[in-house]
């Protein structure tokens, strides 16, 4: 092995984000478009848990509507972003079969 070509493998440690979460749960009343959370562009961490017994639907920047463009969150389903991609852009849930007489749950937290 010749040292004068020899390259060391760098490995580059980077420390956690640190904060607190703000909790951003609610329950569903009706199938009208909610915002889950404004834009934000320093958002570090966001997790959404649908809790309810029922499909629902997610969106990033556009209101979030039931097999269009939206992501589909199956009944006790969750979505995460964290690391390397967390979307800056506000989000949007709807449930096409919330009502008041049928309320749905979901948790959300952001960072």
């Amino acid at each position: 092995m010749n040292i004068a070509n020899f390259s060391p493998i760098v490995s580059q440690v980077t420390a956690p984000v640190i904060g607190p979460l703000t909790d951003r749960s609610a329950i569903l009343s009706d199938s009208a478009n909610t915002i889950v959370a404004e834009a934000k562009s320093s958002r570090g961490y966001f997790i959404f848990q649908n809790i309810s017994d029922a499909t629902m639907w997610l969106n990033f920047g556009a209101a979030a509507t039931a097999n269009n463009n939206s992501i589909l969150v199956a009944a006790q389903g969750s979505v995460l972003f964290t690391g390397s991609f967390i979307p800056d852009q506000s989000i949007t849930v709807m449930c096409p079969t919330a009502s008041a007489g049928s309320q749905k749950r979901f948790v959300a937290k952001e960072g």
